[in-house]
Order: structure tokens, then C-alpha cells, then sequence
């Protein structure tokens, strides 16, 4: 039987100027922001990134990550808490 998840998400994360300025400025975390893309909820956003991938909206407790998915790699676009 296979175990149950919620499973750990891998990805290479990558983050954006803007992203970085923005969480320094809301006191957002690098291990929030890789928390959240890694083991907290996920919905899929409309439209398509610069990048080609599409936007996801990646949250846990009060952090908000929107980040672009392309493949394997997890673009920061920017992050708050709720």
C-alpha cells in the first residue's frame, strides 16, 4: 500500500528581485517562503508567466507565496502574509 501523503514538493526555488524586495519589506522569511512552496497548500492561478509556466498560489499559515512553475523550477513573484 502506498503511504499517504501530503508529500513534500521538490523544486528548485528561484527567487525574484521583486520577490526579494517584497519579503524583506513584509518580514517574510526565506525558510516561510520555501515552506510554503514545499509542504503548504497549492492552487493554480489563471494565466501564463514570463517563463512559460503557470502561476501558482502557495500557502501556510499566514504566508502567501505566488510564484511561476516551469517544470521543476519555482519562480518567486512575490510573497505576503494574510
Amino acid at each position: 500500500m502506498p503511504p499517504k501523503g501530503p508529500f513534500p514538493r521538490t523544486f528548485q526555488i528561484e527567487h525574484t528581485d521583486h520577490s526579494r524586495q517584497r519579503g524583506a519589506e513584509r518580514t517574510v522569511s526565506h525558510e516561510e517562503i520555501e515552506a510554503a512552496i514545499c509542504t503548504g497548500a497549492e492552487k493554480t492561478l489563471p494565466g501564463t508567466g514570463g517563463h512559460g509556466g503557470k502561476f501558482v498560489r502557495f500557502s501556510k499559515g499566514s504566508v502567501v507565496v505566488i510564484a511561476e512553475v516551469v517544470n521543476n523550477v519555482c519562480y518567486v513573484v512575490t510573497t505576503y502574509h494574510a
